[in-house]
């Protein structure tokens, strides 16, 4: 028995809240927050190549995973507005810990807006990426993918 597909959901999650540092780092925050507010893919893609190595490839690894996931939004009823709602905040934190109450609820959807656009530009972070992974290539990765989605597919039919 693989267990609900919540749970494997909130491990992923868990893992990535409790980096000592987000996915996508404190140090970019506020770079990511500008290419949100000009949302130009080239300022998009130039950021996410400023990540560390092993940030990216993280990220690479959970774009592919999660834009395959949304595919089967019939189902699953995640889109990527709702996926970015669950991930957002999971990779990305405000740096600063002495925000006002007002500054935090200014900033609260800020996270799940950033990972939409990452959601939405995914293709093009992932090409122009030095450090792209050939998801094709990678067949033991794909095939667990598709393990995974199925099993999610069938306890959502039977919910």
């Amino acid at each position: 028995d693989t267990g609900p597909p919540h749970d494997t959901s909130s491990l992923v999650k868990l893992y990535l809240r409790d980096l000592p540092n987000p996915l996508l780092t404190h140090e970019l925050y506020d770079d990511f927050g500008k290419c949100l507010e000009t949302k130009s893919v080239e300022d998009l893609v130039h950021t996410f190549n400023r990540l560390p190595k092993v940030n990216k490839s993280t990220l690479s690894y959970l774009l592919e995973f999660l834009k395959e996931f949304e595919k089967n939004k019939e189902v699953t009823l995640m889109t990527a507005d709702n996926i970015s709602i669950v991930f957002g905040p999971t990779v990305l934190a405000n740096p600063n810990p002495n925000l006002s109450v007002a500054q935090q609820m200014q900033d609260a959807t800020k996270p799940s807006e950033i990972f939409l656009l990452l959601m939405n530009n995914a293709d093009a972070l992932l090409k122009s990426s030095k450090e792209a992974i050939d998801f094709e290539r990678k067949e033991t990765l794909k095939e667990k993918k598709q393990t995974v989605i199925r099993i999610w597919i069938q306890e959502g039919t039977h919910a």
